[in-house]
């Protein structure tokens, strides 16, 4: 009964180090960055949320009516991170304007 045990708490120990330096973390919103260029001006919010995936997480809203939605994703991990971001302005009718893209940062 010993061994079965002392079996399995090594197999655990040996396993751990395995399991934190595979670990990573993700914030924000995981939106398809690579479907930005399918973006034109004059589609409305709910065809740009289609288009990128997911809900924005920030809303900004002007005085004459515009706003902007922004999304960010970043991803952590041991060896490699990326975080994204995207704001995309819109007018007071819910038509896109315009698309303000831009890749954060990323490590090798």
């Amino acid at each position: 009964m010993r061994k079965k045990q002392a079996a399995r708490t090594l197999a655990l120990l040996t396993l751990m180090p395995l399991l934190v330096l595979t670990s990573c973390a993700s914030m924000g919103t995981a939106y398809k960055h690579n479907k930005i260029k399918k973006l034109t001006a004059g589609m409305t919010e709910q065809e740009v949320i289609s288009i990128l995936g997911a809900e924005p997480i920030h809303r900004f809203d002007s005085e004459n009516g515009e706003y902007s939605l922004q999304w960010m994703h970043l991803r952590i991990g041991i060896l490699t991170s990326k975080a994204s971001g995207v704001i995309i302005d819109f007018s007071s009718d819910n038509k896109m304007i315009r698309v303000a893209d831009s890749d954060i940062a990323r490590t090798p």
